[in-house]
């Protein structure tokens, strides 16, 4: 039986479209949108701090991996913002190519910050300047048959036409020490240098979620 009172919220939080609010790494402090803004909730302190940003639903929140800055990605927007904990400032924003990010992942050692999409990607969590960028799109060959009049005669011309079906991500992770990167596409999966995105391996998935072995 838990003798702690109850936690009592000072503010009324806003539901999320994505992730749900998150913990720092060291568990301490929670992340949350409310109808002041974004704010930080103190373990066993009653007041919230606002630590600023738009007022709008936020898609995800990452923290990083030393608990000083907070990745923001906002709902329905191709923007992603890095805030300095312990003031609020903006460090840096940037657009990644993505109609909405619906994960961020920090890389174990903080240097790199990992999108999920309508691709998956990396950008440098120091300057959020997009390193590289991958898409997946499923390809089909779709027949057609067209008629054709000339002189009086028709001529039946049979096509064969390319279409491009795009595949969404379902699921990204760091390896341990942060220098790959995989992602997963329903039944398969790719992995990724972190620097510059280059294919190490890919396969089968099943459909399984990914982790990696400590090896």
């Amino acid at each position: 039986m838990l003798d702690a009172p109850p936690l009592r919220l000072p503010v009324r939080a806003l539901p999320y479209s994505g992730e749900p609010p998150a913990w720092d790494p060291a568990g301490e402090r929670l992340a949350l949108l409310t109808p002041e803004g974004l704010v930080l909730l103190r373990v066993g302190e009653a007041a919230a701090r606002r630590l600023g940003g738009p007022r709008e639903a936020v898609r995800c929140l990452a923290w990083s991996p030393d608990g000083e800055a907070l990745a923001v990605a906002n709902d329905d927007r191709d923007v992603q913002r890095l805030l300095r904990v312990s003031d609020g400032g903006e460090l840096w924003r940037t657009a990644l190519g993505e109609t909405a990010i619906d994960v961020l992942r920090w890389s174990p050692e903080g240097r790199h910050l990992a999108f999920l999409g309508e691709g998956v990607g990396v950008c440098a969590a120091d300057t959020g300047a997009l390193r590289w960028r991958h898409a997946e799109a499923r390809v089909q060959h779709v027949p057609s048959v067209s008629a054709r009049v000339e002189g009086g005669r028709v001529t039946v011309v049979e096509q064969v036409r390319r279409e491009e079906e795009p595949l969404f991500p379902d699921e990204i992770a760091w390896s341990p020490d942060g220098r790959l990167l995989a992602a997963r596409w329903g039944e398969h999966f790719r992995v990724f240098g972190a620097d510059d995105g280059a294919l190490k391996a890919g396969g089968e998935a099943a459909g399984t979620a990914l982790r990696w072995g400590a090896g």
